[in-house]
């Protein structure tokens, strides 16, 4: 895993902004082999705007968005692309009520549990 996503992940720690893991870099912490570049997270909705400043401000623009989904290009080609996934209060309150808690390259994060139920 790239510097890049270890600083986008202490940075949105120290602000406090919301997100589980998800994608590739979850798939490799649960204990599965998988080849990956990107950051993908998933976050509030209520959270949309905080999270598009603090990729602003660590030099990424948006490429593609839509209303639940943004895909961001480092200003250095050779860095991290991310893709932040929105969700809605009611979904991301199941979700982080069964995440569980991992360390990723010395970085804490909230990965979706297992035992997730819907309606």
């Amino acid at each position: 895993m790239g510097a890049e996503i270890t600083a986008i992940l202490r940075a949105a720690s120290e602000r406090g902004l919301p997100s589980l893991l998800i994608g590739a870099n979850a798939i490799v912490l649960l204990g599965y082999i998988r080849n990956t570049v990107d950051l993908d997270l998933l976050v509030p909705e209520q959270s949309r705007s905080q999270w598009l400043d603090l990729l602003r401000e660590l030099g990424y623009r948006v490429f593609h968005g839509v209303e639940a989904f943004a895909q961001f290009e480092p200003a250095d080609k050779t860095g991290a692309p991310v893709d932040l996934m929105f969700v809605e209060e009611a979904t991301w309150e199941k979700l982080i009520a069964g995440a569980r808690e991992m360390d990723l390259s010395g970085q804490r994060v909230l990965v979706p549990g297992q035992n997730i139920s819907w309606p």
